[in-house]
């Protein structure tokens, strides 16, 4: 009798410890599952508060400009990051990872609404898509070089050097005569893309010549070489697009000409357009002289009168009578750009020589920090109640979550998780 009592008390103890230790195993096997879900869900839900944060950009700035920006107080960013994430872990799908979120905390230093460098990577995207759009509506090689560079990463310049360089596509090649199975010459089809080739190959010969002629602001353009950024011109492209200037005011803004004060930096639009005309001058200077020097007729007539000048050495005053002629061409010249005529650059770019076309040569000549700080001041003047140092281009979010443990006597675990939320 007392052997079977002791015989069924050991079977229940050992049934007891083999469940104690399935039970611990189930235990580890629900933390080890829930530890790694935790982990990840809160990954996952401060990317999602992030994103929600973000939301809150500034309507007005956006409808107007394009681009994203926020108010850059950090105590309201990271409380509106602590309310979505508590949101998030309280949901009914999430109770079983028994998660709670603890401090957030939020920084926009590095991407204040003054700093140039996340502010200039949405003017670049934004006028990369201004200027495909005038590459597919215009057709212009200039636009078309903008966008295509800036997609491959490459200059404008070797962009243009290989539109200008591509081979003839086999397909618009054909045999003209077949004779006892031998192939006779091959002459080209119509290939739809050789204009662009030849357009690019005039454009790339033209400027050299502009640039060895000197003495203007297109001689900028190349600061010592002809590498120019495709991102440089993206951004004069946005500025084209969204800012007012003498053919195009703009509209309720504290300044009409928005983009020669971008230009040149004056609070008033008659110091800029006294400026932009003096540029338009002296780029068109050097372009008249080289005119005036290929005219027979026209050179003739001032070899003949700097000739009659006998008082004056004969090389200074056809170098004076010259200068002269050139200037009232040019004079001329800006006044037919600035009133919307196109003066072509060069003659074998006909259609390239409106005043747009001149802005985007000038523009070049600007420091890109200056455009940059500029584009701000005008934005900040033609959106009301805007001031660029409250706002700010993105933050970076800390938030830190504690997870219960299933097993008694464990630790509760603790995790901080820290992303970096920007527009783009």
């Amino acid at each position: 009798m007392e052997g079977g009592i002791k015989k069924r008390g050991f079977s229940s103890v050992y049934i007891v410890i083999m469940l104690g230790s399935l039970l611990f195993l189930v235990f580890c096997v629900l933390e080890a599952a829930t530890g790694y879900a935790a982990a990840s869900i809160s990954e996952e839900v401060t990317a999602l508060a992030g994103r929600s944060v973000l939301s809150y950009y500034d309507p007005a700035l956006y409808e107007r400009y394009g681009v994203f920006a926020l108010a850059a107080d950090d105590e309201k960013l990271a409380a509106y990051a602590k309310h979505y994430i508590d949101a998030s872990i309280k949901g009914e799908g999430l109770l079983v990872t028994r998660m709670r979120s603890g401090r957030v905390t939020a920084s926009s230093v590095g991407l204040e609404g003054t700093q140039l460098a996340p502010f200039k990577e949405q003017v670049v995207q934004l006028g990369t898509l201004c200027a495909a759009g005038a590459a597919l509506d215009q057709g212009s090689i200039f636009s078309g070089a903008v966008a295509a560079s800036s997609a491959a990463d490459t200059s404008f310049s070797g962009q243009l050097q290989s539109i200008a360089t591509e081979p003839p596509d086999p397909e618009y090649l054909e045999e003209s005569s077949e004779e006892e199975g031998e192939e006779g010459p091959r002459e080209k089809k119509d290939d739809p893309k050789e204009p662009g080739r030849r357009q690019a190959r005039k454009l790339l010969s033209d400027y050299d010549r502009a640039v060895r002629a000197g003495g203007s602001p297109m001689l900028l353009l190349s600061s010592g070489s002809r590498d120019w950024s495709a991102e440089a011109l993206a951004v004069d492209e946005y500025i084209l697009d969204r800012c007012g200037r003498i053919t195009k005011s703009a509209s309720g803004g504290a300044l009409q000409y928005e983009t020669e004060f971008i230009m040149y930096g004056y609070r008033n639009d008659s110091s800029n357009q006294a400026c932009v005309r003096s540029s338009l001058f002296w780029t068109r200077m050097p372009l008249n002289t080289a005119k005036i020097l290929k005219d027979p007729v026209r050179r003739r007539e001032i070899e003949a009168a700097a000739a009659a000048f006998t008082a004056i050495p004969y090389p200074l005053a056809f170098a004076a009578l010259l200068a002269i002629n050139a200037a009232i061409d040019s004079n001329g010249d800006v006044t037919k750009i600035i009133s919307g005529e196109v003066v072509p650059v060069t003659e074998s770019l006909p259609s390239f020589g409106s005043y747009d076309d001149y802005l985007r040569l000038l523009l070049l000549a600007v420091p890109e920090d200056k455009k940059l700080a500029r584009l701000m001041d005008v934005m900040q003047q033609n959106v009301k109640g805007l001031d660029m140092h409250d706002m700010c281009f993105g933050f970076e979010l800390e938030a830190a979550f504690e997870k219960r443990c299933y097993a008694p006597g464990f630790q509760t675990r603790k995790r901080t998780v820290t992303q970096r939320h920007v527009y783009k």
